[in-house]
């Protein structure tokens, strides 16, 4: 496997964490699991952009990476609430959908950050 992807995956997984925690942390104090879902993607994004930048597509800090990597937060998180509503509504359960939408994302995220955001 790649360094690359194996970094990426370094980082996206300390990320997944941080947004996992939140997001379970939120379900518990009583947010609508959409919200607390929402929170929970936004909490590993700042860390997520300088990580990525810097360890995974050893890239420089740019206006256009920010913005492409903004696009694809938004597609990525756009993604976990679909795939989070229909686990809610035909599974029962908010988490199920919330851990099926990680490996989603991550493909997506590595492909379109090599390819588009930090190209």
């Amino acid at each position: 496997m790649p360094r690359q992807f194996l970094v990426f995956l370094g980082v996206g997984s300390s990320c997944a964490l941080i947004d996992i925690l939140a997001t379970k942390l939120l379900l518990f104090a009583g947010t609508h699991y959409m919200l607390a879902v929402s929170a929970g993607f936004a909490a590993s994004v700042s860390a997520n952009y300088v990580l990525h930048t810097k360890l995974t597509y050893r890239a420089a800090f740019s206006r256009g990476k920010a913005v492409r990597f903004a696009a694809l937060v938004l597609l990525n998180c756009l993604m976990t609430l679909i795939l989070v509503y229909l686990s809610k509504n035909f599974l029962g359960s908010v988490m199920t959908g919330k851990i099926i939408s990680i490996p989603v994302i991550t493909l997506n995220g590595f492909f379109l950050g090599k390819y588009w955001v930090f190209k």
